[in-house]
């Protein structure tokens, strides 16, 4: 995406110098990933929110990577027909609504600055859940039965199964996740061998992480782990001045 969706060249970056603009989302994205350093190797001179007022004319190239949001759309609609930059990249963090598409088409037809790109990054938080409460308790009971994993297991094959799967599955030793491991890949094993090859939906093989809930695996995920951000999830969150 930092490379105007291109590949990327030896050198690690287009020639051309450009903008990089984000809301909320997209930024929080981009800070635990990239460091000030990768950007400046992409090219990226400067860093700007989408709705900062300050923003001024730059005659380069604008990277766009936001939510597809009716504020953001009439704010690149207005970048666009104030010409604030020559060309603009777009960068969509879900699949753009297409009543949103057609604004933007028809809010910046008539300008002579270029769109040159639009894509969907499919970076959205699509986290969801299987609505079975209180089941870390329930897994968690020395007197718990077989019958709590088997629901679990249960619900993750219909997932598996609407979306026409069968994952390489992974998951740590002796918890209650290898225990939903094993029934879900005994119900997957015994799906394929009740339907043929040619009538088996579930084709590719994506792959499948589960962990038990005592491993807190969103901290890693949301953020690398060095001393700043694990100050700030200790003070800052807690309400403590910095």
């Amino acid at each position: 995406m930092l490379n105007l969706n291109e590949t990327l060249d030896q050198s690690g970056g287009t020639e051309c110098f450009k903008v990089l603009i984000y809301d909320d989302f997209c930024k929080d994205v981009i800070a635990p990933l990239i460091s000030v350093k990768d950007l400046r190797r992409q090219r990226v001179t400067l860093q700007l929110h989408i709705h900062d007022n300050e923003r001024k004319h730059v005659p380069t190239v604008a990277d766009y990577f936001v939510q597809p949001t009716e504020p953001n759309i009439q704010r690149i609609i207005a970048d666009v027909s104030s010409s604030l930059y020559d060309t603009f990249h777009l960068n969509f963090s879900s699949s753009i609504p297409r009543p949103l598409l057609e604004n933007l088409a028809s809010g910046t037809l008539h300008h002579s600055c270029s769109i040159e790109s639009v894509h969907d990054q499919h970076l959205e938080d699509n986290l969801f859940s299987l609505s079975q409460h209180s089941v870390y308790a329930q897994l968690n009971d020395p007197s718990a039965t077989g019958g709590d994993v088997e629901e679990i297991a249960e619900g993750l094959f219909h997932v598996l199964e609407t979306l026409g799967v069968v994952p390489v599955i992974r998951c740590p030793v002796g918890g209650a996740a290898e225990m939903v491991a094993v029934s879900l890949d005994t119900k997957l094993r015994h799906h394929l061998r009740l339907l043929s090859k040619n009538n088996n939906l579930m084709t590719s093989r994506p792959l499948l992480c589960i962990f038990d809930r005592n491993i807190d695996v969103a901290v890693g995920i949301q953020h690398d782990f060095r001393y700043r951000p694990l100050v700030h999830d200790l003070l800052v969150k807690a309400g403590k001045p910095d």
